[in-house]
This record gives C-alpha cells, structure tokens and sequence, in this order.
C-alpha cells in the first residue's frame, strides 16, 4: 500500500514537471509568433527589416523584462521562506533550552576533536610542508652523494630545474648558561629558492653565502627566533656562536618551515661551506672535496613534464656516468621519492600513517555516537510535535515543506554545535600539541594551527552531520498523517521507539568499541612499565655528551670520561655512574662480524649488535654479571680493549667450556672476553632476548657523542642536578642534556600512551552519551505506555514484574549493542595489532570487562526512569 502512494506522489511530481516545461514552451512559441508579426507590420509601414526587427524587441523587451522579476520574485520568495524557517528554528531551540544545550555540547565536541584531528591528518598526511611552494613537484634523493658529486650534478640539472643539497649537524650552541647542542640544517646555497620557501624576516641563504672566503651567515627557525629574541627585527644582524666561531643572522624562517622532514626539527640554518670552516673533532679531518665521503642528500624540483620516475632514471644515468669518469663506485640502489612523502621519515612513513588513520577513525567514531545521541532527541521531540506537524499539513504543506522545515532546524542546531565546536578545537589543538607520533615526530613540530582549510573542514562536516541526525527525523516527520494524529489514533509511536532503540544500540556498540580499545592501549602501557628489561631503571638516568661537538678527538674523550665519572661519582645522590656509546633502550644500535678463536667456523663470520661502554657501566645500569667482571680503566684505551657478553651468545656459540679468557677476532684484532651478563632488553621493551656483545675500547665514535649513565641513590630530580654540576664544572664548552631511562619508555610507547588516553577520554564521553539515550528511550517507552501500564495495574499486576518488564525491553538494546561492539572490537583489533605490547587484541578480560562496565551502567540508566512505574495511579492513567 505504501509502495503504491509512493508511486502515485512520484507520478504527479512527473505530471507536474512536465506540464510546467510544456507551458514554457508554448509561451516561447507565442513570444516569437507575436515578434513575427510586428515585425511585418512594420516592414509594411516602411521600416527597413532590420528596423523593424530592432522595433519589435524593443516593444517586448518589457515583456521579457517581467519574466525576469517574476523569475527574481520567486528567487525571493524562497529566500523569504528560508529566513522564515532559521526564524522559527531558533524560536524553538529557545524555548527548549534543556534540548539544546544537549544537543549543540554533544555536536561540538564531537565536530572540535573532529576538526582538531583533521588538522593533525592535513598537516602529516596531506600537506606536511606548507611553507614549501608546489610541494608536488620536490622529489628528493634517498642516497647520498658527495659533495664535488652534487656541484657536478647540480650544474647541469637535466631533469631538475634546481637540484640542491642537505643535511643536518649537530653545533655546540654558545649561549650565557653555557654551551648547548642545536641541530643545524648544513645547505646549498640554492636550498631555499629550490624550494620555494620566503623569509618571515630578512632574508634567506643564497649561492653567494656558499662561496668560498663568503662571511659566515646563518638563518634562524621560527622558534629559536622566538624564545631567545623575543621575535623582534633585531635579530637580524645579530650574532651567534656555533662551534666557536661566529655565524651573523641574516634572516628568520616562517613558523611552518622546519626543514623537509618533520622528525628533524634544526635550530638553525647554515651554508656547506660555513659549516666546512666550523667543524670540530674527527670531522674536522674530513676533506668536503672528497669523492669517497657521502653525506648529503638530494632535493630537486622537477621541470614541467617530469615525473619522479623519469627524474630517478636521468639522475641514475647521469650519477653513473660522473662516477665512472672520475674513478668512484656508481650508485647501487637510487630512490626518488615525493618530498611531501618522505617528509615522515622513510624508516616511519607507514606507522606514522597508520597511527594517523587510526587517530581520525577513533575520532570520527566519537562523532557518530554524538550524531546517534542527537537524532535520538530530535527523534523523541518529533513525537511530541506531531499534533503541530499534522496541522501543517492539514493546511495544505506538502511533505517538501515539512521535511525542508525540520531540516533547516537541524542545519541551524548543528551550526551551534560548529560555533562550540571551534572553541573544543582550539582547545584540543593545544593538547595535541604536547603528544609525539612514531618516529619521534613532535606533534608541536608539524605547526598545528587552526588555518582556513581547518575551518572549511569544519563547516562541511558540520552540514554533514546536520544532514545525518537530521534525516531520519525529517522524514518522518514529513510523513505524520493529519487524520490519525488529529483523531488522537497515534502515529507511529511504535516505529519511532524501535528506531530510538535501534540508534540506542548503536551507541552502545560504538561505546563498547572505544572501551575495548582504551583498555588494550591501558594494558599496553602497564605492560611496557611493568615487563623486565634486565636492569633495574628505578633511579637511571643518562646524561648526553657530545664530545665531537665540543672538537673532542678519541685521546682527549678518554681523559674526559675518566675525570667525568670521577667526578660523578662523588656528586651527593649518585650511588653510581659508567658511560656507554648507546644508553639503555636507545632506538638505534650498531653491528659487526667476529669469528671465536679455536672455534671452527661452519658458516660466514655472524652478525651481532654491540655496544661499547666503561667501567663502571654494569653497576650503574643494574644488569648483573653472571660470570668474570666488568671493564677496567686501562682496556679503555685504543688497542686494549675487552669484551663483555651475554648469556644468549653464549647459548648460542659458546655452550660447552668456559667462557671467560677465550678471544674474540673483531676487525682484525683479537679482543679477550672478560665476563658474561645476563640478558637484557637493548633497544625496546618488545624485543625478545638475543645475542650482544660488550667492547670497552674509545673508537671514533666519540665525535658523534656518548653517555655518562648514572644511578640515583635518592631521588633522582637532585642527583640529576648535581650530576650535570659535576660535568659543567669539569668542561663547560661541552653541551650536556640529561634524560631518565623510564622518560625514554616512555617516549617509545608515546603513540601507544596517546591512542590511550584518547580512547579513554572518547570512552567516557561516548558513555555518558549512551546512557543518556538509554534514559530517554526508557523514559519515552514509560511515558507513551502509560495507559498500558495503568490497566496492567489495575488488572493486579505487580509493579515490580512491571519495572522488570521495562528493563528487560531497555537492556535488550544494550545487549544487541555490546555484541555488535564486541565483533567490531575483534575486526578493528586487526589495525591496532602492531601498537600492542603484551596484550592480543581480542583479549577476552579487556572485551569482558568493558561489557560488564556497559551492562552495569546501562541498567543503572533504565532503572531511574523505569522506576517511575511504581508510581503509576490506573485511575489516573486510564482516565489520560
């Protein structure tokens, strides 16, 4: 029957479309037949044609004119009605301030963090270099090349029309507390204008900065700029020292501009020849006209035509040939890739997108319950105007109308929401700006803002979700029929309530799903706390020290180390200290090959990560040694050196005999293993255990830095300060930055902490939410049964059997709403595999512990308004 209305309702839309064309017609035919005749009636008076014809439009241009005002009049007439509705929409949210202060919070903060998420993605995923001019057309080079190399390729680009060259240094940085590391983008003189990148002050660097015997210039970050000069003009000009020499400022770099990748984030910018002048310690040694020395990369942008592919092949062909022609080794693998791309770090690229990803679909999951929630109120509202709705259309309003009503009132309801909704941006902004991405990437780094592509974002998914909450309302609202209603025969109360338990449900397994999530990110981050790493980490710092910056050479760095844990060590609060080339769960290790002496060799020389660490290194860290003992002050001189390992290489190529007092073959040299440890995790609480080696011996290592690991005997703030007083006291050129080890797990499960927190947040919110559309369902089906209710009453039923019965029907919903989360929580459990630590995504306590939290609060919800059946009066009811 309803099919067949439908039909009928599309049938006369058709009719009546077809007729309006065809009037149109016959009124151009008239129009011209008419023209026509005018026209020669005043040929016949003696016009010329083309006068006549000018006449005749003349005589209709006014009639032309008021087709045109009646097309204008009707424009505004439909702008009338459309102030008409916003006008009425909002006397109504007026009148119901309870019902829009519920709405328009639960649309804002769902359309802020929305927003705010959006950002993040834009600024990582989609236009991760907005300072850079056509980003698109910036590819860059993932091998490096030399520097008499890149001047060759540079002068004559081919595929490029500019091909620059970078890489990034780390300075010791003169300031009045004394000298502090800074990482500084070492460039081509062409960088900037390769990429298309203008100042925010003064200027940028130029070939003429990177000319031999050119003064020594430097380019400012956005940040340096404005915490150590206060953002004033008078910086440029100014001076700063950089490894002992003094750079001048020319110019300060805009606020988005740090650089083409966002996990390196330089301080400062200098030219290749300035920093050739600057450099201190073993890379001093180093000659940039060396063809054996690969250490920058290449950023190129493309001529019109090229592609990243086809830029590959030309700079292949041409590195090969340049190679070969001064006697070098051609490239074995070359890889091109977008600039906007490996701006994330090609070693992090994928984790950090998927981390992005997953970050906007919690988001938007949070949004759909908001939706969900609201469209339940307008739902529950629409039922209580079903007498004005059934008048409207008593009085001629066609379904058009009434749906075109309710809808503006949506549009006008979730406008507020935006209205909030930027406020909870602005403030989620600011919190997001304090979280870290994998890689390392610092969300404060990318310049999260709140720009004009946030705020378009903003108004779409905010007409979006008008759209979406506003639908189903509208639609049934359009559909009231006057008869039923005004004969007091209901109108589909029954269908309203089912889908009001529908969206419950929805909720509710949106709910569920974000739950589960928060707790296996939870129980990640009490497993990474809690799991044993082999040390103790309770009281373990470490403290940076950068030798090679401050033009330390390997001698000079032993001398140094032995004074420093000396010194240390008799700092109050330090029970105590050892230095190492890697600290405990650093995010980077180095390998090399050994051979055992006396020990047959069955297969090519192994593989094994090692560290190189001092003595004292074992006590202060806590790992213990099961057999022999730790390094001496003497063995940590350059050709003198021991070896420590662990109980896994021993397992593995040592298991019969001992141990202690056999030689190790490692580069040509033979090394004497002193002692053996116990396993422990090297670089990440995940890792399983695995061989690992211990030297003892300064290499050239020093020049990229080591550190000094200390133990707290007391609390660790204290002995940290005293520590870092101890090594400023000993040199105060050398820049230190000290650091806890629990800081550093910390900051590896940071994606981990992040999702957690967020899902958490989101959890609670989403919760709220659903037990609020649990109350009103409860609260309309009590209401709209109440006659029911009385008579059950009145024929001797209970009232708790009642109560029962009302719970029953609410918790259903619940029910279907939790196991629908449980089997999206088991499929989304997929996507955050990877993230876990310690914890299988479908891990039954976290599942069944959000549904006993759901079951609890969901009934605790129900059970304040279905109580209202005890006070139900049947008399009352029934006379109702």
């Amino acid at each position: 029957m309803r099919t067949l209305k439908r039909l009928r309702e599309l049938a006369r839309r058709l009719g009546g479309t077809l007729k309006r064309r065809r009037l149109e017609k016959e009124m151009d035919e008239e129009f011209r037949f008419h023209l026509q005749r005018l026209t020669e009636r005043n040929v016949r008076s003696g016009m010329t044609p083309a006068e006549a014809w000018r006449r005749a439009r003349l005589t209709f241009g006014s009639l032309e004119g008021m087709r045109e005002e009646g097309r204008e009049e009707q424009r505004s007439r439909h702008l009338e009605i459309l102030a008409q509705d916003i006008r009425y929409a909002l006397r109504l949210l007026r009148g119901s301030p309870g019902f829009t202060t519920v709405a328009t919070l639960s649309l804002g903060l769902g359309i802020g963090v929305c927003t705010a998420t959006f950002g993040l993605a834009d600024r990582v995923l989609l236009n991760p270099l907005p300072a850079v001019r056509d980003a698109h057309e910036v590819v860059t080079a993932g091998t490096r090349v030399p520097h008499p190399l890149f001047r060759e390729l540079a002068a004559s680009p081919g595929a490029f029309s500019a091909l620059a060259a970078q890489t990034t240094r780390a300075m010791g940085r003169l300031t009045p507390e004394g000298t502090v590391e800074i990482r500084a983008g070492v460039v081509s003189g062409n960088y900037f204008r390769t990429l298309g990148v203008d100042p925010l002050v003064g200027r940028m660097l130029n070939e003429g900065d990177d000319a031999r015997g050119a003064p020594q210039v430097a380019v400012l970050s956005h940040r340096v700029w404005r915490t150590e000069f206060g953002g004033g003009r008078n910086a440029v000009g100014a001076e700063v020292v950089l490894n002992g020499r003094p750079f001048t400022v020319v110019g300060v770099a805009q606020p988005s501009f740090r650089g083409t990748r966002l996990d390196v984030d330089p301080d400062v910018w200098i030219t290749i020849q300035g920093w050739g002048r600057a450099r201190v310690g073993e890379l001093a040694t180093m000659d940039l006209a060396s063809r054996g020395w690969s250490w920058l990369q290449l950023t190129g942008r493309l001529r019109p035509g090229e592609t990243a592919a086809s830029s590959g092949r030309w700079l292949r062909d041409r590195w090969t040939e340049l190679a070969v022609a001064g006697g070098a080794e051609p490239p074995d693998e070359l890889r091109i890739d977008q600039v906007r791309s490996a701006a994330l770090g090609l070693g992090t690229e994928v984790q950090t997108r998927r981390f992005v990803k997953l970050f906007m679909a919690v988001v938007l999951v949070a949004l759909l319950v908001a939706c969900a929630n609201v469209a339940n109120l307008l739902l529950a509202r629409a039922v209580h105007r079903e007498n004005e709705l059934a008048i409207r259309s008593a009085l001629g309003a066609s379904h058009g109308r009434v749906a075109r009503q309710l809808l503006v009132e949506s549009v006008v309801l979730a406008g507020g929401g935006a209205a909030v909704g930027m406020l909870v941006a602005v403030w989620t902004i600011r919190l997001l700006r304090g979280l870290q991405l994998p890689g390392s990437i610092d969300v404060a780094a990318v310049g999260l803002v709140m720009d004009a592509r946030s705020l378009a974002f903003a108004c779409g998914i905010s007409l979006l979700t008008a759209v979406s909450f506003g639908l189903f309302p509208a639609i049934r609202g359009a559909r009231v029929r006057p008869a039923r209603v005004l004969g007091a025969r209901g109108s589909g109360g029954a269908d309203a309530a089912r889908l009001r338990a529908g969206l419950v449900a929805f909720q509710v397994a949106l709910c569920m799903l974000l739950l589960a999530g928060a707790g296996l990110f939870g129980r990640t981050m009490v497993n990474a706390l809690e799991t044993d790493v082999g040390f103790d980490r309770e009281g373990l710092f470490g403290i940076r020290v950068p030798l090679g910056t401050a033009g330390y050479d390997p001698e000079r760095a032993a001398a140094y180390l032995a004074s420093a844990v000396e010194r240390v060590r008799a700092a109050p609060g330090v029970a105590a200290a050892g230095w190492a080339a890697a600290p405990p769960l650093a995010d980077y290790e180095d390998l090399t090959r050994f051979t055992i002496q006396d020990v047959p060799a069955t297969e090519e020389a192994p593989t094994v990560p090692f560290n190189t660490v001092g003595p004292g290194y074992f006590e202060a860290v806590g790992i213990p040694l099961v057999k022999g003992r730790g390094f001496l002050p003497a063995e940590t001189r350059t050709g003198s050196g021991a070896a420590v390992v662990n109980e896994s290489f021993v397992a593995r190529w040592l298991p019969v005999g001992e141990v202690v007092g056999r030689m190790l073959l490692v580069q040509g040299e033979f090394i004497p293993i002193v002692g053996v440890s116990r396993d422990a995790k090297y670089t990440g609480v995940a890792e399983t255990p695995r061989p690992y080696l211990y030297f003892s011996t300064v290499e050239d290592w020093a020049a990229d830095g080591l550190d000094l690991l200390v133990r707290a005997e007391g609390a660790e703030p204290e002995a940290m300060a005293a520590a870092v007083a101890a090594l400023r006291g000993l040199d105060g050129s050398v820049p230190l930055a000290a650091r806890s080890v629990n800081d550093r797990v910390a900051a590896a499960f940071a994606p981990q902490r992040t999702l957690g927190l967020l899902l958490a947040l989101l959890a609670a919110l989403t919760l709220v939410l659903a037990l609020t559309g649990i109350y009103g369902v409860v609260s309309y089906s009590v209401e709209r049964s109440r006659r029911e209710l009385g008579v059950r009453l009145a024929l001797g039923a209970r009232a708790g059997d009642l109560v029962g019965m009302v719970l029953k029907g609410a918790m259903s919903s619940v029910a279907v709403g939790i196991g629908a989360g449980v089997l999206a929580s088991l499929l989304a459990g997929r996507a955050v595999e990877a993230l876990l630590f310690g914890v299988a995504p479908g891990d039954v306590i976290t599942l069944a512990s959000a549904a006993a939290l759901l079951m609890v609060a969901g009934a605790a919800a129900a059970a304040v308004p279905a109580w209202q059946v005890t006070r139900v009066d049947p008399a009352l009811a029934m006379r109702g």
